[in-house]
């Protein structure tokens, strides 16, 4: 039983020192001189992969627990963006996606528009990966990200037209 304690112990202690290292690595790529501004384009092609890949997964129905209502069947939710890119146009967001939680994400902007997503649904966003859920972050740290970085807002369709779910697909295939 000690033997199991103190392995879980040093398994713990690795994630938690690879996530660490993950966002020193993080930093220090985003600090450098070959950044550059995060455009509304830029924004609205990560906001449209978040709603492709909920629409495509089905997990516009969990907003109601966390989003604002606009209308009958709307939701509105927050969003944060960090200002810049990386040299290797990767950016990050954070946003709610339930019933996974709230998601500190990377991005990367491809050269024809299009936001790619890392991180994938199956795998719960584990401390150990670069887009994983914030409950895994230091809260004063994520405080800093929600008052420092730029604040937008999506909506989310409770019952979007199959048409919608059609295009978000397609999307999604392209990403792949």
């Amino acid at each position: 039983m000690t033997r199991t304690i103190a392995l879980t112990l040093v398994l713990s202690f690795l994630a938690l020192s690879q996530v660490v290292g993950q966002e020193q690595k993080a930093t220090a790529d985003d600090k450098s001189d070959n950044t550059r501004p995060l455009s509304e384009a830029d924004k609205d092609a990560v906001v449209q992969a978040i709603i492709d890949e909920m629409y495509v997964n089905n997990l516009q129905p969990y907003v109601i627990d966390v989003g604002k209502e606009l209308a009958r069947s709307e939701y509105q939710l927050n969003i944060y963006f960090k200002p810049s890119l990386n040299k290797n146009n990767g950016g990050w967001v954070v946003y709610k996606l339930m019933p996974y939680g709230q998601v500190y994400r990377l991005f990367s902007m491809r050269s024809d528009g299009l936001a790619i997503l890392y991180g994938k649904l199956r795998d719960h966003f584990p401390s150990t990966q670069p887009s994983y859920l914030t409950v895994y972050m230091d809260e004063d740290e994520l405080c800093q990200i929600e008052r420092e970085w730029q604040k937008g807002h999506f909506t989310v369709q409770l019952k979007p037209s199959a048409a919608r779910i059609a295009e978000a697909r397609a999307r999604q295939q392209k990403r792949e």
